[in-house]
């Protein structure tokens, strides 16, 4: 089965940041390959009943199957899914069958397209389901699609992986992110006060970053200038001057409850280490994750994967992801370790401090000071609208001002990711920023690898690879700055390397903070927190290059 998020989407024409996973077979529980990586992803082919996703069916012949299936993707063109699957080998196939469903139980045929019969070389196909945004019903966040094959003795079967006969899901979780071009872009803002943000050694005004190639840090002029500490930065160092696709929205508690119901290890291991559960309560139902902080929604449901472990239940009636459940919400709360974990199976990678002012500003140098909107207006008081929906919107109490959530405002909550954004908003009304990422300015805190310190400069700009440390779930990608993940007690030195951060940042500015914080240009110090009562602020946004 094929899943391909749209919630929160307001637009379908960005790339998918995707993971899919393909699980099936009969009794053998074992790992059956690899398909190839895609742009955005990394599919992962499991085995094995009562894994959570297969569907086995143990009474069917165990023949071969006519297909040999090696991809099954989807991404938006325009308005329509674009699907599209690959086979190694064909015999006797006669036709596949694509079936679209909106609540994942009840499909419906959509398409029959002919297969090649027999083939012993591999065969392409795609089909567009045109408009299915439109068809999408209120408060559905999920379009579903399956693929069956019929071979030419009308026997259909379940598509499998070199595999037995049996049914096989595939999903895939769909990122919107958006495009931040190649080129040049000015570090630090154009003013006299250069105490909290970047600029030229010499003059403290602001820098032009022109290479990818990162620029020599000091007090000299030409070099760029970090008032909390300045050294040596790799040479791999994302700059921010090439090309790079970032989210377009924080995280929201949907995503996390998503991540959190697709990791295949023991739950008892990997809930408690990605939220404030137990051993003693991780199965408990109506438990929430997290025992801290403002809006959180998400709790315990069961201690079933095909269940789901997570579910959201803002209004506490103990049925769950209801339409004002509050999964949009924005997701705070969250360690730095548990941004890592999402961003490594998520095969993204945190952004750096330069990458995200040039994401918030754009090419040309800002005068000081400027919150990611391009303007710098006191945040609005107004109060909320359609709470915990996915039309939660701020009520708008002027047209000139920013919106952005500070504790300024009178809301002192995160809020829905994007929540300001709709058809008749400027970049200033929405939240916006240069290039249409929502929310860098306020709202939750943006994780940055900061120049600051050498742990931050030694970052190499690797993405993740979808694969997180067995039981616990960890971040596995060791040169990441602030993942050493691998000890729960402390090490010599005394750090306790489930908490370590050293290395990572923060920017923009949150929910909990005034508007002071929120300005692009200043550099935090970056102490981010190892508890969960000072990390309600704090959410996840992740990066990766073309």
């Amino acid at each position: 089965m094929l899943r391909i998020t749209v919630a929160g989407c307001l637009m379908l024409l960005a790339p998918l940041a995707a993971r899919a996973q393909f699980k099936g077979g009969i009794d053998d529980g074992t790992h059956v390959g690899q398909a190839s990586n895609r742009p955005f992803g990394r599919n992962i082919f499991l085995g094995g009943d009562d894994d959570g996703w297969a569907m086995a069916r143990k009474g069917e012949p165990t023949t071969p199957l006519p297909v040999t299936l090696t991809e099954f993707g989807g991404r938006w063109q325009q308005r329509a899914a674009l699907l599209f699957w690959k086979t190694a080998t064909e015999t006797n196939a006669l036709h596949f069958e694509l079936e679209r469903s909106f609540d994942s139980r009840t499909f419906a045929k959509i398409q029959r397209i002919a297969a090649a019969g027999h083939s012993s070389s591999p065969r392409s196909y795609e089909y567009p389901d045109a408009n299915v945004a439109q068809l999408l019903p209120a408060g559905s966040a999920y379009v579903y699609y399956r693929l069956r094959t019929v071979d030419n003795d009308g026997t259909a079967l379940s598509i499998g992986v070199d595999q037995k006969a049996g049914s096989f899901d595939v999903k895939v979780f769909a990122l919107e992110m958006v495009y931040i071009p190649q080129g040049p872009f000015w570090a630090g803002y154009n003013n006299v006060v250069g105490a909290d943000n970047y600029g030229d050694g010499s003059s403290l005004a602001p820098l032009q970053i022109t290479s990818a190639f990162p620029p020599t840090m000091g007090n000299g002029a030409g070099q760029l200038w970090d008032p909390r500490g300045t050294g040596t930065i790799n040479s791999s160092f994302p700059t921010g001057y090439n090309a790079y696709y970032m989210m377009k929205y924080e995280l929201s508690q949907a995503g996390y409850r998503d991540f959190l119901n697709s990791i295949s290890y023991n739950n008892s291991d990997f809930l408690p280490e990605r939220s404030d559960l137990t051993t003693a309560n991780h199965a408990t139902a109506g438990t929430k994750l997290f025992l801290t902080g403002v809006r959180n929604n998400l709790e315990v449901r069961s201690s079933s994967m095909t269940t789901g472990y997570v579910g959201a239940d803002a209004n506490n009636n103990g049925t769950y992801n209801e339409a004002a459940d509050g999964e949009w919400t924005a997701c705070g709360s969250l360690l730095w370790s548990d941004a890592a974990a999402f961003l490594d199976w998520a095969c993204l990678r945190p952004m750096t401090e330069l990458e995200y002012e040039k994401a918030a500003n754009g090419p040309e140098p800002q005068p000081y000071p400027r919150f990611a909107t391009g303007t710098y207006i006191i945040p609005p008081t107004g109060g909320l609208a359609n709470a915990n929906t996915s039309a939660e919107k701020q009520v708008r109490t002027s047209l000139s001002t920013n919106y952005i959530n500070t504790s300024d405002g009178t809301i002192d909550a995160p809020l829905r990711s994007g929540y300001a954004a709709d058809a008749t908003s400027d970049r200033k009304l929405s939240g916006g920023s240069y290039y249409g990422v929502m929310d860098l300015s306020g709202n939750l805190w943006e994780p940055c690898v900061t120049t600051a310190n050498a742990a931050g400069r030694s970052f190499k700009g690797n993405v993740g690879d979808g694969i997180l440390s067995v039981t616990e779930g960890r971040a596995n990608q060791n040169s990441w700055p602030g993942v050493k993940n691998t000890e729960n007690t402390a090490n010599a030195a005394g750090e306790v390397l489930k908490d370590y951060t050293v290395g990572i940042g923060m920017k923009g500015g949150s929910f909990v903070e005034d508007y002071t914080a929120a300005i692009t240009s200043a550099l935090q110090d970056p102490n981010y927190p190892t508890t969960r009562a000072n990390a309600k602020g704090y959410g996840c946004r992740g990066v990766r290059q073309p």
